[in-house]
């Protein structure tokens, strides 16, 4: 099921390209800044990593703050935001009846100094820890 970021999250990390699980990002190539909202389970690691070597970009994730996929990106990111209260997400078509407040503390991840400072935009929002 598809949950889709909130608006406010693009008034301050705007966009120009989307993809959607139909164009299978993970396996695109990437270029720029990027963000990721990644599907939430058991790949969400392989998507981090994948946007902490690219070395530029924003991830929105759950605070998973014990699962060794998040201790690695908390090390290597350039800013952190931990939101207060929980986010909540625009449903899908196939969910568009059910609620979008998440179920899990969300975070996110920048990596690299445009991104640090779009984090440092949204501090209002919840703890920001730089580098």
């Amino acid at each position: 099921m598809e949950w889709y970021t909130p608006a406010w999250v693009f008034d301050a990390v705007p966009a120009r390209v989307k993809l959607t699980r139909l164009e299978d990002g993970l396996n695109r190539d990437w270029a720029g800044r990027v963000w990721l909202n990644p599907p939430y389970g058991p790949d969400t690691g392989r998507w981090v990593a994948r946007l902490a070597a690219h070395g530029d970009g924003i991830a929105m994730v759950f605070a998973r703050t014990d699962a060794a996929w998040c201790q690695a990106a908390m090390q290597s990111a350039t800013a952190i935001l931990f939101m207060r209260g929980r986010v909540e997400f625009i449903p899908g078509a196939e969910n568009r009846h059910k609620r979008g407040r998440c179920g899990a503390a969300t975070m996110m991840l920048g990596w690299g100094a445009e991104c640090a400072t779009a984090l440092t935009r949204m501090r209002d929002r919840g703890v920001l820890i730089e580098r």
